[in-house]
């Protein structure tokens, strides 16, 4: 398994939330890399939508602050489901749930 296949495993905790843990081991000068916690999001968005027939369109991020090592909770909300389309907000908070970034992602 790679450090980026390691750092995208989850924990479901129920009702949107699921927990992520970064190792440290995908940092950059000032935090984990972005494209690594950009893709954190888009991948509690696919598991909270839980459906094959839905994949990612379209998606982007405000970083708020630096994302360090250690636990982060990342909320989805489903803002609407279509037949065809789903919108969908995902934030990424540190483990004093301090927002450290939020995205929107369509599928």
């Amino acid at each position: 398994m790679t450090p980026f296949d390691k750092n995208l495993q989850s924990e479901r905790l129920g009702d949107g939330h699921f927990r992520f843990n970064f190792d440290g081991a995908l940092m950059g000068a000032a935090g984990m890399f972005g494209g690594l916690t950009f893709a954190v999001t888009l991948q509690a968005a696919h598991l909270e939508v839980n459906d094959p027939e839905f994949h990612v369109r379209s998606a982007s991020t405000i970083f708020a602050a630096s994302v360090q090592a250690g636990p982060h909770d990342a909320r989805v909300r489903v803002i609407r489901r279509g037949r065809s389309i789903i919108h969908a907000t995902v934030t990424l908070n540190d483990s004093d749930d301090k927002p450290m970034m939020e995205s929107l992602v369509i599928l």
